[in-house]
């Protein structure tokens, strides 16, 4: 037997659904009886944005059950979420970190740079001797022989070094790279550090393309930390939540030594 319903039948707002949950998300449900069928063509599609007091929130999933007597029981489940959601009630950040192997070439060691190169750039191996010692190493002959001669000679040169440095020290430097070069050693072990922090917005937010030296990272606890030289790369977004009401976003930076990113490359 099913109930008879006079007058309008309607859905009947049930103080059962006046629920609050605060989690990784904000989530709420509404839950209403009527007519059984009047339930099932009330039922909203998952990721339908609400309007009035539901504004600012979207429909995760809906359920109907049905009761003794025709009577039906509709729960429309919630989350916070949309362009009109509160970003008070967004997700928390976040942030995890790595370490990072960066094998830099060894022509880029500490022990190819002078006393006074904090205060003299100039003060390292030049790249011309540099090309002349991976051509004593891998150039074909006679070529080959040719550099290392001219390396071997360096110190007894007579005209002006390049700014900043002797031909002396150039020596130095020429026969510490050629060492390793000879053995092998074409990069050596540098540890960096890869630090990402995770943030939400309810709309599609701005991203960057990465590409470019920063001062810092821009949220989390390394946040204002310029102990390393950051390369900042490309934002990483992605779906947190259903009809794109949530996005979660990956912001990734890798930490060198300082002076390990080219200014150039990466203007």
């Amino acid at each position: 037997m099913s109930v008879i319903w006079k007058g309008q039948s309607s859905l009947i707002r049930q103080w059962s659904g006046a629920d609050l949950t605060l989690a990784d998300r904000v989530m709420a449900s509404d839950v209403y009886r009527g007519p059984l069928a009047l339930c099932v063509a009330s039922t909203l599609r998952r990721g339908t944005y609400g309007t009035g007091d539901r504004l600012g929130w979207v429909v995760t999933r809906s359920t109907v059950n049905a009761e003794r007597k025709g009577i039906g029981l509709l729960t429309i489940a919630w989350e916070v979420g949309g362009p009109w959601a509160s970003p008070e009630f967004l997700p928390l950040p976040d942030f995890r970190s790595e370490v990072v192997e960066l094998y830099p070439k060894v022509e880029r060691n500490k022990a190819l740079r002078g006393p006074t190169f904090a205060s003299n750039p100039n003060d390292k191996i030049t790249n011309n001797v540099i090309a002349l010692c991976y051509q004593a190493v891998h150039g074909v002959p006679p070529k080959n022989t040719q550099a290392r001669n001219m390396l071997e000679t360096l110190a007894d040169r007579t005209d002006d070094p390049p700014d900043g440095t002797t031909w002396a020290d150039q020596w130095l430097f020429a026969s510490t790279l050629l060492g390793w070069l000879d053995h092998g050693h074409e990069t050596y072990y540098q540890a960096g550090l890869k630090y990402s922090y995770i943030w939400h917005s309810f709309s599609w937010p701005a991203l960057s393309m990465g590409g470019m030296i920063e001062p810092f990272p821009n949220g989390g606890p390394m946040m204002g930390d310029a102990s390393y030289s950051w390369l900042r790369l490309a934002d990483a977004p992605e779906p947190n939540g259903v009809n794109g009401s949530c996005y979660k976003v990956t912001s990734t930076w890798i930490g060198g030594p300082n002076g390990h990113w080219d200014a150039d490359l990466y203007a």
